[in-house]
């Protein structure tokens, strides 16, 4: 009896030191250089999520969805929210209005032991180099003999294809405002495989106020942030029906919700600006400032935008592979009473876009708008050309 009496007190001692460590531990920082890769290593602790900045606009919310809002530091604007069609719509663009394009690169980095099958994470770029978008398809399905990434490819395939439909017919490629929920909804309809999936949408287009404007539909826990001045001035928050059960779009046998249930947003752009999407392996894994700090040094060291992609996805699979890593995912398993410590191993998706002018030469595949991809261990030279294989 003293025996179990002794071991109870001592249990509850180990659970309250650990907690009061969990809940004061402060984040430390340093970094160095690394000449092989002319990057930031950031060794950076603690459980702390950066806060977000900006001003941004909920498009329409989705009735009967409580939206996570986000954190804005005092010196934020308040967040507008605005009405918008789903429809992509023609509008009247002069030489005076912002005429911006993506310069794009993207990373594919699967799963240690989904290497052979090439993980479940797809993304597209489109070849009007207006819109992009990520997916990150389903892990379950795999336990009942269901290639848990088809999903994912074929939706990423159906919302390139949409995409570049609505400017295929017209002579100058601004001419039409892209919705990414119509794109995202077009691709679900016409998506046959068995299986779910997370997905984020973007595209540029000029705004009501004549800007620059990035349109983003996005759903579940795969998403985008937008780095400005080295800065992160906006993250769009995950969409979670619980703790790591994350919203989803997927076959009628899926159970999954529906493409209407997207959190829509849209948030004034300058070129200059970098976009990240990613799946959930780089949100898990990396904190905002994190991303930042990567982002920052590739531009100084004038990396090329495939480098920086895979750089973050890289700098995502050290964090996911340290047992003592208190990362973004061991945050949310804590506030969730899960005991969880280090980094998530996941498939990591990372697709870096500059925002910048575009110029009348400027088409898919020639000058500043290439879209890279590079495969997971593969060489440079072999890659640098290859384009989505959707």
């Amino acid at each position: 009896l003293y025996c179990f009496f002794y071991f109870i007190i001592s249990i509850t001692a180990v659970f309250k030191t650990f907690s009061k460590i969990a809940l004061d531990i402060k984040p430390v920082s340093h970094s160095k250089s690394m000449a092989s890769t002319h990057a930031l290593s950031l060794l950076r602790r603690g459980m702390r999520l950066s806060q977000n900045c900006g001003v941004y606009r909920q498009i329409q919310p989705p009735i009967g969805i409580i939206s996570r809002k986000l954190v804005s530091s005092s010196t934020c604007q308040a967040s507008e929210a605005v009405k918008s069609t789903s429809k992509s719509t023609n509008v009247s663009t002069s030489r005076d209005s912002p005429r911006h394009i993506f310069l794009s690169g993207s990373y594919v980095l699967p799963h240690p032991d989904k290497m052979a099958s090439g993980g479940e994470d797809w993304y597209y770029i489109a070849n009007n180099l207006r819109t992009l978008g990520v997916a990150d398809g389903v892990g379950g399905w795999a336990d009942i003999g269901v290639d848990a990434g088809a999903y994912a490819r074929e939706l990423m395939r159906n919302a390139q294809e949409e995409a570049e439909r609505l400017t295929k017919d017209v002579a100058d490629r601004h001419s039409v405002s892209i919705s990414p929920q119509q794109i995202l909804e077009a691709a679900h309809r016409r998506t046959h495989a068995r299986g779910s999936s997370t997905v984020c949408v973007a595209a540029l287009n000029v705004g009501a106020s004549g800007k620059g404007t990035l349109s983003v539909s996005n759903l579940g826990d795969s998403g985008l942030l937008i780095v400005r001045g080295g800065e992160v001035v906006f993250h769009t928050p995950q969409q979670q029906h619980g703790f790591n059960f994350p919203y989803q779009v997927g076959s009628q046998d899926s159970m999954s919700d529906s493409p209407a249930a997207a959190q829509r947003y849209e948030f004034d752009v300058k070129p200059g600006d970098c976009v990240v999407l990613g799946t959930d392996g780089l949100w898990d894994n990396c904190f905002n400032d994190e991303i930042a700090q990567v982002v920052r040094s590739c531009l100084e060291h004038k990396l090329t935008i495939p480098k920086t992609a895979q750089i973050l996805a890289n700098y995502a699979r050290y964090r996911a592979s340290d047992a003592k890593y208190a990362s973004p995912f061991a945050h949310m398993a804590f506030n969730a009473g899960v005991a969880y410590m280090g980094g998530k191993m996941d498939d990591i998706t990372v697709v870096v876009a500059l925002v910048q002018e575009d110029h009348e030469d400027t088409v898919a595949g020639e000058g500043g708008g290439v879209s890279a991809t590079s495969a997971a261990g593969g060489d440079d030279n072999d890659t640098a050309n290859k384009t989505s294989k959707l």
